[in-house]
Parts: structure tokens; sequence; C-alpha cells
């Protein structure tokens, strides 16, 4: 999130200049204040949409009204292929289609994406807190 949120996500949609340039300057300042600080600052909001989204897939789950399936980013980066295998056979798309290959396709191509701090990649995959953030930093948000 710190390198998306503070360097390559692209800008909201029908911001004026004025805004598109103080936008730019508050990212610019977030990430040169470093990811300690970023961590520190967005690790309530971060868990708290985490909790509410985890708790509504429940609840939808448990209704028994429909199905939901809580999808992880981490997943998606790390297994990519497992990750495709299980959106197929939640959306029921069997092996051997075209939107099954097409899945697969996209998830080979997921494996192969090298980490990079300059394009919207995977660049903090699970674990790199551990490496990239300190340890007092660890100790304020656990």
């Amino acid at each position: 999130q710190f390198q998306s949120f503070t360097q390559n996500h692209a800008l909201p949609a029908g911001l004026s200049e004025e805004m598109k340039q103080a936008e730019i300057l508050k990212r610019k300042a977030e990430h040169e204040a470093g990811v300690d600080l970023y961590a520190k600052k967005h690790f309530p909001e971060v868990t708290y949409r985490l909790r509410n989204t985890r708790d509504f897939a429940a609840l939808i789950k448990n209704s028994k009204k429909c199905d939901a399936m809580f999808s992880l980013y981490e997943e998606m980066t790390t297994t990519p292929e497992d990750w495709a295998h299980q959106i197929a056979n939640f959306i029921k798309i069997k092996r051997g289609t075209k939107s099954y290959g097409f899945l697969q396709r996209k998830a080979s191509e997921q494996h192969n994406v090298k980490p990079d701090e300059h394009k919207h990649t995977a660049y903090f995959l699970p674990g790199s807190h551990l490496r990239l953030l300190n340890v007092s930093t660890l100790n304020s948000l656990y």
C-alpha cells in the first residue's frame, strides 16, 4: 500500500489542477517521510476496513442467501495459480474452458511479475513488513 498510495496510483478523476498538485505534494511528503510513519498513520484505517470486510463476508456466507469468498491480496501475489483456481471454482468456471484458460494466463502473468517500487506491482509482499519496518514501528503497531 505504501508504494501504491504514495507513488504510483493514478490520481482520482475530476480533480482540478490545484487539487492534483496538492495530492502529488501530499503523496511525495508521505513517501519521503518513509514507510514507518506511513504504517503508523494508516494502520488503524487498514485494520478497520479489513475487519469490516471479513465480518461482512462471514455475514453473507452465514445468511445462506448467497455465497461469499474472501479473496486475499497475499494469495494473489504469492500463489496466483491457486488463487485463480479458487476464483474459478467459486464462480463455477470449468477447467478446459476459454474463461478458465484466461484466468490461468493472468495468474501466470502475475506469477512472473517482478516487484518494482516505481511501477504498480506487488512491491510489499507478505512478510515484507518484518524486513522493511523498524522493530520499534512493529512494536507500536502490535
